[in-house]
């Protein structure tokens, strides 16, 4: 919180609210992640939100409905970045002859990208995708 009041803009990256999968999938614990974006918000930082938005991750309408109303729920953030996922990453391991610990994903369809635009703006929030 000291350095909230030193930043312009934090851009804040939400991937997925279900404390389970993401513990699963990432590794560490969710409500951290929240309670620090939930004190930032109280301070009235300026804060974009961003959305890693990956195909069997977090790309089903339940998991876009929940960062909706989470992010609906803040008080002064409003703005989301649906973040699509691409695959470069695969090709910088590569590079350093590691392997990818996920399967091949491939990036999300127009239509898939499309409805998560439309849930999270019938929660008034500010929708852009990509970054």
């Amino acid at each position: 919180l000291e350095v909230a009041d030193r930043t312009d803009l934090f851009l804040y990256d939400l991937k997925i609210l279900d404390p389970a999968r993401h513990l699963s999938y990432t590794g560490v614990p969710v409500e951290p992640i929240l309670g620090n974006l939930r004190a930032l918000d109280g301070r009235g930082a300026r804060i974009w939100l961003r959305v890693p938005f990956v195909p069997g991750f977090n790309d089903d309408p339940a998991s876009m409905e929940a960062i909706g109303a989470f992010a609906a729920g803040l008080k002064y953030t409003r703005r989301v970045h649906i973040l699509p996922y691409h695959g470069m990453g695969s090709a910088k391991l590569a590079q350093m002859g590691l392997q990818s610990p996920q399967k091949e994903i491939c990036p999300p369809t127009a239509g898939r990208l499309e409805d998560a635009v439309g849930r999270l703006r019938s929660h008034g929030l500010d929708v852009h995708l990509g970054g």
